[in-house]
């Protein structure tokens, strides 16, 4: 029997290192867990202070204004990646500033990707209405330049012989993938366009029926009746059955966690 109890120690023994064991491994894995986030902090403070001192130094120089317009549109990146819209959105607006002044082509595919991310911005940050004006000028630079693919695509019959003919016919072939590619761009922003109209639509109409329900409320009270029909009800005895509506307020638009998902139109 004392052999037996000695058994039994020795595994409670054992049980108690494994479960100390456990106990380090679950330390072991919270460290390492806080320690990620803290180098993801890490990783996003220097980013920021990288950015900013770049866009001190190109802000100082004349002649690096796109430079400096790159350098808002990784800010605002940033500034997406926090879901800080409001400031992303006044980084890509400075970018599409800068790029319509210095960039001699007004359909230049930089003017075209501001546009694009401050839109994304905007649809983003709860402000759907405004954001289409920017996704349908961004999308009207992109057919512009579509057009212009297509064109250069099809222009050459490749008459040219030896080494001239394969250059044509690598200009073909980069003008086709280019033209694939602005495609498939053009019909991502057709649908974030029917996305943010179906959005500015469905809170126009829940805008527009809390008016109307304030205003029918507001008859009731000033005992007048109202276009909607909602009249003052009569009090009939010593009580009446009036049914009170209860309005919730639908959530404030800087609430709302959908983040479309932004492939750059580059």
């Amino acid at each position: 029997e004392g052999d037996e109890e000695g058994d039994e120690d020795e595994e409670d023994g054992e049980e108690g290192d494994e479960e100390g064991d456990e106990d380090e491994e679950d330390g072991e894995e919270g460290d390492e867990e806080g320690d990620e986030g803290g180098d993801n902090v890490d990783d996003l403070e220097a980013a920021w202070e990288i950015l900013e001192c770049a866009r001190i130094s190109f802000s100082k120089c004349s002649g690096q204004k796109l430079e400096l317009a790159e350098t808002h549109i990784r800010l605002g990146d940033l500034n997406s990646f926090n879901e800080n819209f409001e400031a992303a959105l006044e980084d890509y607006k400075q970018a599409l500033r800068i790029r319509q002044e210095e960039l001699q082509d007004e359909n230049d595919r930089r003017i075209a990707e501001a546009h694009f991310l401050a839109a994304i911005a905007l649809h983003s940050g709860g402000d759907a209405p405004s954001s289409i004006e920017h996704y349908e000028k961004a999308q009207s630079i992109l057919k512009k330049c579509l057009a212009d693919a297509e064109s250069l695509a099809s222009s050459g019959d490749l008459k040219g012989k030896g080494k001239a003919k394969e250059e044509d016919e690598d200009v073909a072939k980069d003008a086709n993938s280019a033209a694939a590619d602005l495609r498939a761009m053009i019909s991502e922003i057709d649908d974030k366009i029917d996305d943010a109209k179906s959005t500015a639509s469905q809170e126009g109409g829940a805008a527009g029926l809390l008016a109307t329900i304030a205003a029918a409320m507001k008859g009731q009270a000033g005992g007048g009746s109202t276009s909607v029909g909602f009249d003052k009800p009569t009090m009939q005895g010593d009580s009446a059955d009036v049914h009170t509506l209860n309005v919730k307020k639908r959530p404030a638009d800087g609430d709302s966690k959908d983040a479309p998902d932004s492939k750059r139109a580059h």
